[in-house]
């Protein structure tokens, strides 16, 4: 999804891949709602929170500072939005459902004009792989600018975090087929040391 940016003493960072498009999600759920349905305050709540989250996550991505501080936020944006629609109520309805087309582009713009594609696929990998590359930045600037010493320790945990985002982007790609949002619980959050060759091979 990207190429090297810059490194830290042997250790490339690649850079966030960008939405293209301002989608309204919590519009396009309420909308293939029954019209005599009744909808239940937990629900609406959850497509204004929805809302806000993915604009908050645009405009993080956009900024793409190049810094420990910024990084932070844009991570905590990315996993909030992420959870937000692997949680219920939201995570009750197919992506592939909204009739919405969502829109990413690359961090080097290989393709100018972006990729689209309208089951979800592509939102939830760019959302996880983004969470990689500022879990990646956050353990090169702890490699580069901490001289503490649970420095290394601390780099590793963001190594840890950023292979594991990666590897489960892998996963996605490699079962398009499946359409359902994995337990959020178990992303970015519970990695397995050998997930740590998904760094190098991403």
């Amino acid at each position: 999804m990207a190429t090297a940016a810059g490194s830290a003493k042997g250790v490339e960072c690649p850079k966030y891949t960008q939405m293209l498009a301002q989608l309204d999600l919590a519009a396009a759920l309420m909308r293939i709602l029954p019209p005599s349905a009744s909808v239940s305050r937990q629900f609406v709540t959850s497509c204004e929170v929805l809302k806000l989250k993915r604009h908050h996550c645009k405009a993080e991505l956009e900024k793409d500072w190049d810094q420990t501080v910024h990084r932070k936020v844009a991570r905590e944006a990315l996993i909030d939005y992420y959870y937000q629609l692997a949680s219920p109520p939201i995570s009750t309805f197919k992506m592939s459902c909204l009739g919405l087309t969502f829109h990413w582009r690359d961090s080097i713009n290989y393709v100018s004009r972006g990729i689209k594609d309208k089951s979800g696929t592509l939102e939830l990998s760019n959302i996880i792989y983004n969470v990689g590359v500022a879990a990646a930045g956050l353990g090169s600037d702890t490699l580069k600018l901490s001289s503490r010493p649970d420095r290394l320790p601390t780099a590793k945990k963001h190594f840890e975090e950023a292979a594991g985002a990666f590897l489960e982007v892998r996963t996605i790609l490699q079962h398009e087929e499946s359409q359902m949002w994995r337990n959020p619980g178990k992303v970015n959050l519970e990695l397995q040391p050998q997930a740590l060759d998904a760094l190098v091979q991403c």
